[in-house]
């Protein structure tokens, strides 16, 4: 199963969700570890000001700990407001396209 990092960062303004959208486009991504799966940047829809980091990992365990590169965005990201930032364990998923359940 993958491992989840979430950097949830409440933005003060427009102005500073914007800036944050545009550092996110100039990250240099060269330095990715080898577990690392994808990482998707999510809006939203609701809360405008509201912007969400999700890191996925490629592991079976899940440490008690942040990953270096969750540190690194979550203190590059609160140059532009509040972060929460928290590290998951995915119990289980559905399939969608076959319809069945994972433990």
């Amino acid at each position: 199963m993958d491992r989840i990092e979430l950097i949830h960062l409440r933005t003060a303004s427009i102005a500073d969700r914007d800036a944050a959208l545009a550092a996110f486009g100039q990250l240099s991504w060269s330095d990715w570890e080898s577990d690392l799966k994808e990482i998707r940047l999510l809006r939203n829809c609701i809360l405008t000001l509201d912007l969400s980091l999700l890191i996925v990992w490629r592991s079976r365990v899940c440490p008690n700990t942040k990953s270096p590169l969750g540190l690194r965005l979550a203190a590059a990201f609160s140059d532009f407001g509040q972060i929460n930032h928290s590290v998951w364990d995915c119990e289980a998923n559905v399939n969608a396209s076959r319809q069945e359940s994972t433990p």
